[in-house]
């Protein structure tokens, strides 16, 4: 993170006076709301904002409502989707999934987002059907971080409970087949 930080602010003078080009750093698979605000901080908030994935908030076991309120200060013109989450005998998986036939409550996720975020756009993300799986830490310790007072973690392992397998996403026949007569691979 402070590699990063020290890259960002060494082009800071270099990209001020651009207008409208602050950089952004995604929130991503890799990096919980709260480590990414650190990296804003140290690479200077002024300068450095969040695009907002709601997608990648399960990523990093995290209900995206926290990563909203947690980042929606930061957030700049930012790109949404929507995800399912469940739980699984070795942890859980994450599936991308169309806006709407996820497990995020987009009602309350979008009245929040207007209010945190006023005026600010949203780009939709469609992207579907990767399910990777999530290594969650043994039973035992999962339940134990579950159940500690004003975990965010339980949040998220209480939408991964509720959460219910889908099927992944595969491309109608005729795309397949169409792939292959061109000689492509096809989609997966």
């Amino acid at each position: 993170m402070e590699e990063t930080a020290k890259v960002c602010r060494a082009c800071r003078s270099r990209a001020q006076g651009r207008r409208g080009e602050d950089r952004d750093r995604e929130s991503r698979r890799d990096m919980h709301s709260t480590e990414l605000v650190r990296l804003i901080e140290a690479a200077g908030r002024d300068y450095v904002g969040v695009n907002l994935d709601s997608g990648n908030a399960l990523w990093t076991l995290e209900d995206p409502m926290d990563s909203l309120e947690t980042l929606g200060p930061l957030a700049i013109p930012t790109s949404l989707r929507d995800s399912a989450v469940w739980r699984t005998e070795r942890g859980a998986r994450v599936q991308w999934v169309a806006m709407g036939e996820g497990d995020i409550d987009l009602k309350a996720y979008f009245a929040r987002f207007r209010e945190l975020c006023p005026g600010l756009p949203v780009h939709i993300e469609t992207i579907s059907g990767r399910r990777p799986r999530l290594q969650l830490p043994a039973a035992g310790l999962l339940e134990g971080l579950a159940q500690h007072a004003g975990s965010r973690f339980a949040h998220f392992i209480a939408i991964a409970e509720r959460g219910k397998p889908r099927q992944p996403w595969t491309p109608p026949a005729g795309e397949r087949r169409a792939k292959a007569e061109q000689g492509l691979p096809a989609p997966s």
